[in-house]
C-alpha cells in the first residue's frame, strides 16, 4: 500500500512529494503505544512484531495506516492538494481516473 501511495504521489506530485506529506498524518508509534496502554518497547510496534504477540492491536494500527493513505490519495485526486497548489486536474490525474474507470 505504500509503495502505491508513493507511486500515485509522484505522479500527481513529482518531485514535490514530500513523504512527511503523508506521514505527519499518522500517529506516531510512541503516542500510539501510550493510548492502547501498551508497555513494550517502542520497535516492537512495527506491525510485524507486536502482530504475533498482539494482532488486534497491530491490526488497529495498520488500518489507521492505510485509512491516512486513503485519505492523502483522495485529497490529491480531488485537487486539494495538487502541484503549486493548483485545484485543477492534472494530466497525471486524469490518466490515472481514466486507467480506475477502464478496470
Amino acid at each position: 500500500m505504500w509503495d502505491k501511495t508513493i507511486e500515485i504521489g509522484l505522479r500527481l506530485r513529482g518531485k514535490d512529494l514530500d513523504r512527511k506529506e503523508i506521514t505527519e498524518r499518522m500517529i506516531p508509534t510512541p503516542i500510539y503505544q501510550r493510548q492502547q496502554g501498551c508497555s513494550e518497547r517502542v520497535y516492537y510496534c512495527k506491525g510485524v512484531l507486536c502482530i504475533h504477540s498482539n494482532p488486534n492491536c497491530a491490526r488497529t494500527k495498520i488500518k489507521g495506516h492505510v485509512q491516512v493513505m486513503i485519505e492523502v490519495i483522495q485529497n490529491w485526486l480531488s485537487g486539494k492538494q495538487t502541484l503549486e497548489g493548483k485545484n485543477t486536474k492534472t494530466e497525471a490525474e486524469k490518466q490515472i481516473f481514466t486507467e480506475n474507470k477502464q478496470r
